[in-house]
């Protein structure tokens, strides 16, 4: 319920934005849908997990595919959302935030990918006509 009414707005806010400000927003740096957006994305992460605690799916949180996707997806986010902040201090000299950029956002994509293909293959998902 509340992420049906939190879609509705975070697309409301950004029709405003787009009327209010039109050029900055197809410009990189728009750090507030940003924020707004992982704000969502960790909310929706977070009531999942609420979920999965108050049922019973718990005792086979392990075998669940939508688990291992929540887990990459908060960890991913997590990770890479910081270093959209950092680029603001980025300057063409510095080829050691390039260099560490390049290294996290590899290691970020490793490890979502990772957990995604060991949540398919865990979690066995059947065909619709068996």
């Amino acid at each position: 319920m509340i992420l049906k009414y939190t879609r509705y707005v975070f697309l409301a806010i950004v029709v405003v934005l787009v009327i209010v400000d039109f050029d900055s927003f197809f410009k990189p740096g728009f750090y507030f849908l940003d924020s707004l957006n992982t704000a969502i994305v960790v909310g929706c992460v977070a009531f999942f997990f609420l979920e999965l605690l108050l049922t019973d799916r718990i005792l086979s949180f392990n075998y669940n595919l939508n688990f291992y996707i929540a887990v990459a997806i908060l960890v991913w986010w997590l990770v890479t959302i910081p270093l959209g902040f950092y680029s603001e201090y980025f300057h063409i000299g510095d080829m050691t935030y390039v260099y560490l950029n390049g290294i996290i956002l590899s290691c970020s994509n490793i490890f979502m990918y990772t957990c995604f293909t060991i949540g398919l293959f865990v979690s066995k998902p059947q065909l619709i006509n068996e």
